[in-house]
């Protein structure tokens, strides 16, 4: 059985219903994110353990756009919330 979750929105229905489609596509894309954040970080290390010296700051480059894809697999339920109380 699955349940239907209701919830007022504090938007005007024009504004809520943009909002909700990039929302839903943003949640069908967050395991696609994540997935790419998780590969970028093991590239990162890889890269720094293989010459440290030499790919050290590479890494550190990596691993910061490694959290800039979790921010948007987070960006979802920023929205879902925004849509509940937009101030």
């Amino acid at each position: 059985m699955v349940n239907k979750i209701m919830f007022e929105t504090g938007l005007p229905d024009f504004i809520d219903e943009r909002v909700e489609k990039i929302q839903a596509k943003l949640e069908k894309l967050n395991p696609e994110f994540l997935d790419m954040a998780e590969e970028l970080e093991k590239i990162g290390w890889d890269l720094e353990n293989s010459y440290k010296g030499l790919w050290e700051s590479s890494n550190i480059r990596l691993q910061d756009k490694k959290y800039d894809f979790e921010k948007v697999a987070r960006l979802s339920e920023w929205l879902k919330n925004f849509r509940v109380s937009p101030d």
